[in-house]
């Protein structure tokens, strides 16, 4: 029943911020409500009164919000890294293949911290491993090696905050 209500909560709340009816705005609304409804979706073994829900959403989003700006900046720094490779020929281009461990049991978490490293000019996941390791192929191993234990523990930070 919480779940329900907190659709319809997220859908009415969308359709009365945009003020347009439209069908295509409903599609909207229905996408928009059942992305804040497994948001707000608790860990397993715990439940959330209704006096609760809001602050839980709350913080949810927060969080979600905080890994989307913190994707955005590393798609512009690597897209800008990706550029000047193309643009001077002399910078070196040192491809390879290196191993990422997740960190987190949770496949939810471990496919979109992928697809934070894939969305990322540069470098690629190409497989995933049995116990949640992604292994990437980038542009430049050597740099990549260097920062890339230090950037996944960042995501998956975020990320359990707004899953778990």
């Amino acid at each position: 029943m919480i779940r329900f209500l907190t659709f319809c909560g997220c859908v009415a709340l969308y359709l009365a911020l945009t003020g347009n009816l439209a069908p295509s705005n409903w599609l909207l609304a229905i996408i928009f409500g059942a992305a804040a409804t497994a948001l707000a979706r608790p860990p397993r073994g715990k439940r959330y009164t209704l006096a609760q829900w809001p602050r839980v959403l709350g913080r949810k989003l927060w969080w979600a919000g905080c890994y989307g700006v913190a994707l955005i900046i590393d798609i512009i720094k690597c897209g800008v890294t990706v550029a000047k490779m193309i643009i001077d020929p002399k910078l070196p281009i040192r491809p390879g293949l290196i191993m990422v461990n997740s960190g987190s049991p949770n496949e939810t978490i471990t496919a979109i911290s992928g697809h934070g490293i894939t969305i990322t000019p540069g470098e690629q996941v190409i497989e995933f491993g049995d116990h949640g390791e992604m292994f990437v192929h980038c542009l430049d191993e050597v740099s990549s090696a260097a920062s890339a234990e230090a950037a996944q523990a960042k995501r998956r930070a975020m990320l359990e905050k707004v899953f778990l």
